[in-house]
C-alpha cells in the first residue's frame, strides 16, 4: 500500500475543504470564494447568500462613492401584469414616478425577461427572477418640518412641526415620510409637476403622548378637512403651498377628543403630565370627567354604590337616632382624597359625599342594642337608599367656584350611561340642561 501525503508547510491538515467534511471547511472555503470576488472588480463587493428553499442572494455594494460612475451596473427587464395584478402595477406605477420607501416586491410570473447590464463578471441574462425595488439609500439625514393647515386667504388654520424620517425620488416627484407632534404619521406624494395633485397619508399613535400634545394633533387633523391649502417648510425656509385632492384621514372621534380635552383640564390644573397609555376604557372616561368636575367646584354622582361603616363606641345622639329611624340626609366628609390616573396620583383636599336619604344595616338590631346598652363595638354601615348614588363634591371648589347649593350634574358623555339612579336624585340637572364641562 502506497501512503499519499499532502504536500505544504508541516503542521498543515490533510483535506479537500470543497468536500466541507471537517468542522471549519465551510468557513474556509467562503473565505477563499470571498477572496476571489474581492479581486474580481476594483469598484463593487459581492455579498451572498442561500436560503433555506434553496434560493440564492447576491447583494453588491459600491468599494468606493464613484463605483456606479466607475462601473456602472444596470438591468433590462420586461414586466407583464394580468387583471389580478392590478394593485401590484399601480405600486409600482408609483414606485417609479414617485420613488418608494416600502420595498416593491415582482413575482417571477409578471416578470418576462431580465438582463443584468455591465462587466462581464456582471452582465448575464436570468430566468424565474424576483425582483425587490426598494429606497436607493437606506439612511436619511432627518429634517425639520412645520405643517399648516390653511384656508383659501392663507390664514393658518392648526400647524405641527416634525422630523422627515425617510425620502425616495422618482422621475415624477418624491415620497417622504415625517412623525409630527402627538402621535401623527404622515406619507407625502409630491410630484414635480405643481399642477399635478399630491397626496398626504395620516396615521395615528397617540400612547405615550401627552394630552396636550394629543389635543393638538387631534385639531389638526380635524382643521386639514377644511383646508384647501396645505403649506410645508422645510428647516425654516419659505414654505411650500401645495394643494391636495384631500388628506386620507378620517375626522377624530368625538368621544376621543372630549376625553383629551378633560384630561388637558387635569393637566393643567395639577401640573402633571398625563402620557396617554396603551389601553384606555369607560372608567378612564369616567373617572377624567369626574375629577374635572370635581376641580371645577361642581357635584356629580360616584360611579360606584359604596357604603361608609364605623365602631360604635356605645354612644347615642340626635344624628345616630335620626339615621336609625331612616329619615335622616347624611353627608360624609373625606380629608383627602386621589386617584392614581396614566401613572399620576391626582389628590384634592377633601371630598364629600351627599345622600338626601341615608340608610342604615340592619337599624333595627343597632336601635335594640343601644336600648339595651350593647351598641358599643358594634358595625354601624350607611347607604344611600333605593340603590341612588353618592352625590360627590370638594366643599373647597365649591365653594371657590360660588356654588351656594349642591346640585348634581350628569358626567354627559357620549355613549356611557349615567349612573343607573342619576334620575331618580331629587337635586340634579338634566343631561340636556348640564352646562358642561368649564375651565377650571
Amino acid at each position: 500500500m502506497r501512503r499519499h501525503s499532502c504536500p505544504g508547510s508541516r503542521g498543515t491538515s490533510c483535506g479537500n475543504p470543497s468536500a466541507l467534511a471537517r468542522p471549519g471547511d465551510l468557513r474556509s472555503e467562503v473565505t477563499r470564494m470571498s477572496d476571489r470576488l474581492h479581486g474580481r472588480s476594483e469598484y463593487w463587493g459581492t455579498s451572498f447568500a442561500m436560503e433555506p428553499d434553496g434560493s440564492y442572494l447576491e447583494t453588491y455594494f459600491p468599494k468606493r462613492p464613484d463605483a456606479l460612475d466607475r462601473e456602472p451596473l444596470g438591468a433590462n427587464f420586461t414586466l407583464q401584469f394580468t387583471p389580478d395584478d392590478s394593485p401590484l402595477k399601480a405600486r409600482w406605477e408609483s414606485a417609479m414616478k414617485f420613488g418608494t420607501i416600502d420595498t416593491v416586491v415582482l413575482p417571477t410570473h409578471v416578470i418576462r425577461s431580465f438582463e443584468k447590464t455591465g462587466p462581464d463578471w456582471f452582465s448575464e441574462v436570468l430566468d424565474e427572477v424576483e425582483v425587490h425595488f426598494g429606497p436607493a439609500d437606506e439612511t436619511h439625514e432627518p429634517r425639520s418640518i412645520r405643517v399648516e393647515a390653511r384656508d383659501e386667504s392663507g390664514q393658518v388654520l392648526a400647524a405641527v412641526r416634525g422630523k422627515t424620517t425617510a425620502l425616495a425620488h422618482g422621475y415624477g416627484g418624491y415620497t417622504f415620510d415625517a412623525d409630527l407632534e402627538g402621535g401623527i404619521t404622515q406619507r407625502w406624494t409630491l410630484p414635480l409637476d405643481r399642477s399635478e395633485s399630491g397626496a398626504i397619508t395620516f396615521s395615528t399613535d397617540f400612547v405615550g403622548f401627552r394630552a396636550r400634545e394629543i389635543r393638538r394633533a387631534l385639531r389638526f387633523i380635524d382643521k386639514t378637512h377644511q383646508a384647501p391649502i396645505i403649506a410645508l417648510t422645510f428647516d425654516g425656509m419659505l414654505p411650500i403651498l401645495l394643494n391636495f385632492d384631500g388628506p386620507e384621514a378620517t375626522s377624530p372621534d368625538g368621544n376621543l377628543t372630549t376625553f383629551i380635552d378633560d384630561v388637558c383640564a387635569l393637566e393643567d390644573y395639577f401640573e402633571v403630565d398625563l402620557r396617554l397609555p396603551s389601553n384606555i376604557d369607560s372608567t378612564d372616561l369616567i373617572w377624567a370627567r369626574i375629577m374635572r368636575m370635581l376641580v371645577e367646584g361642581r357635584a356629580t354622582a360616584h360611579p360606584h354604590n359604596g357604603t361608609f361603616g364605623g365602631i360604635l363606641d356605645g354612644t347615642s345622639d340626635p344624628g345616630i337616632e335620626g339615621l336609625l329611624a331612616g329619615d335622616r340626609a347624611a353627608v360624609i366628609r373625606q380629608s383627602g382624597f386621589g386617584i392614581e390616573f396614566f401613572g399620576e396620583v391626582l389628590e384634592i383636599d377633601g371630598l364629600a359625599y351627599y345622600t338626601h336619604h341615608a340608610l342604615v344595616d340592619d337599624a333595627e338590631s343597632l336601635r335594640q342594642a343601644f336600648i339595651d346598652q350593647t351598641a358599643e363595638g358594634k358595625t354601624l354601615t350607611i347607604r344611600p337608599a333605593d340603590g341612588l348614588p353618592w352625590v360627590i363634591y370638594s366643599p373647597t371648589h365649591i365653594e371657590r367656584a360660588g356654588n351656594t347649593t349642591v346640585l348634581a350634574q350628569p358626567w354627559g358623555i357620549t355613549g356611557l350611561p349615567e349612573h343607573s339612579g342619576f334620575a331618580r336624585l331629587p337635586n340634579h340637572v338634566r343631561n340636556e340642561e348640564s352646562a358642561g364641562p368649564q375651565s377650571p
